[in-house]
């Protein structure tokens, strides 16, 4: 396992849907139950049985400190939108122990079109095995907003997640599983991913760098309580006028995102640039709530990669 830069997310990418998107969805969830399910008889049964030995190997013997920063063209939460775009610059550091615990700390600061600390992120989790070849990691996180904050997630205080990961050769489905706190009624998520890493080895210097290209797609379904009640402060404290306010917050689709990051090792060093674009599914009487490309910029430096 390595330590992913945490900020990472947006671009700019075009792309034409050719199917229609109830079309999409369904071959897509089709894909995702094919890749957890197709594998020999034979192994079912060891499949499903609880590894209690260890967590996966890949966590067993490595300790990483890694230190970042990452710049955001805009943010998205649950495939929602800002309802006007702000950029950010966000220095964080991550620790890996061998045991399969990490952490992180998040500071992120906008940049335009103010230029203040906006928000914090304190990140606890444990990496782990329960079924055979699946990984898994279960996490928690606090954010502590600044009072001016008008970020579309300003509202939620703690996260819960849980993920679910089993590499197969040719693809990598991975399922998120999140609960989030805060001023609003909870909200749930669950987010379905599937990429693969197309990784080539000694790019510009012999046995010193690694090229990882990672496209991925992705589907969410959640519940909206922070959206609906985002759209309701932002429109008192910003005098938005004709915006509607009326969402529906119930459990439903959300977006479909799709994701190209390209990442650049060189000795301890890595550079992650990724495009990213965003389709929000949820009918939202709000012009600006349509699809949308973002940018991120990630640098960073393993202090301990061993």
């Amino acid at each position: 396992m390595q330590l992913e830069i945490l900020s990472c997310n947006p671009g700019r990418i075009f792309f034409r849907i050719k199917i229609s998107m109830r079309k999409f969805i369904s071959v897509f969830f089709l894909t995702i139950i094919f890749c957890f399910g197709y594998f020999p008889a034979a192994q079912a049964e060891s499949f499903f049985s609880p590894d209690t030995t260890a967590a996966p190997d890949d966590s067993l013997n490595e300790r990483q400190l890694l230190l970042s920063l990452d710049y955001l063209s805009n943010k998205t939460y649950l495939g929602q939108q800002n309802i006007f775009i702000e950029k950010y610059v966000a220095p964080s550091i991550a620790y890996l122990a061998p045991s399969g615990f990490f952490s992180a700390f998040v500071v992120e600061k906008i940049v335009s079109p103010e230029n203040r600390f906006d928000r914090a992120e304190l990140m606890l989790g444990w990496t782990f095995g329960i079924f055979k070849s699946v990984e898994t990691a279960l996490s928690y996180s606090r954010f502590v907003f600044s009072k001016q904050s008008l970020q579309i997630g300003a509202s939620l205080r703690n996260n819960v997640e849980a993920t679910f990961k089993k590499e197969l050769s040719w693809i990598t489905p991975q399922l998120y599983l999140d609960m989030y706190f805060g001023k609003a009624k909870p909200d749930f998520g669950i987010r379905l991913e599937l990429y693969h890493d197309f990784e080539f080895d000694s790019v510009f210097t012999k046995g010193n760098d690694a090229l990882i290209i990672s496209p991925s797609v992705s589907i969410t379904a959640a519940t909206l309580n922070f959206y609906s009640l985002y759209l309701r402060d932002s429109t008192q404290r910003i005098s938005l006028k004709n915006i509607g306010v009326n969402v529906d917050t119930r459990f439903q689709l959300a977006s479909v995102d799709i994701a190209l990051p390209v990442e650049y090792d060189i000795g301890r060093f890595m550079l992650v640039p990724e495009i990213r674009h965003t389709i929000p599914l949820e009918n939202i009487l709000l012009s600006d709530n349509k699809a949308a490309t973002y940018f991120n910029l990630s640098v960073g430096f393993f202090l301990i990669d061993r």
